[in-house]
């Protein structure tokens, strides 16, 4: 899905997304791989807690930007 939003803007743009969004991705990618090789059950909970902040700030930037 994160590899389907960056091609979004390849495709309708023809062109990478801003700077700090293609950065959210680019995080949000890196802890999926990383979650997905690790079966260490306290990197998952901690991953979680990462994640959903950084998602919230990710949110609230988009927001920000729209207004």
């Amino acid at each position: 899905m994160l590899a389907l939003s960056i091609s979004r803007d390849l495709v309708l743009d023809h062109r990478l997304p801003a700077p700090a969004n293609l950065a959210f991705h680019v995080i949000f990618m890196a802890f999926a791989a990383t979650g997905i090789l690790s079966g260490r059950e306290s990197y998952h909970k901690v991953a979680v807690i990462i994640v959903s902040g950084i998602f919230v700030a990710y949110v609230v930037m988009l927001f920000t930007h729209l207004q």
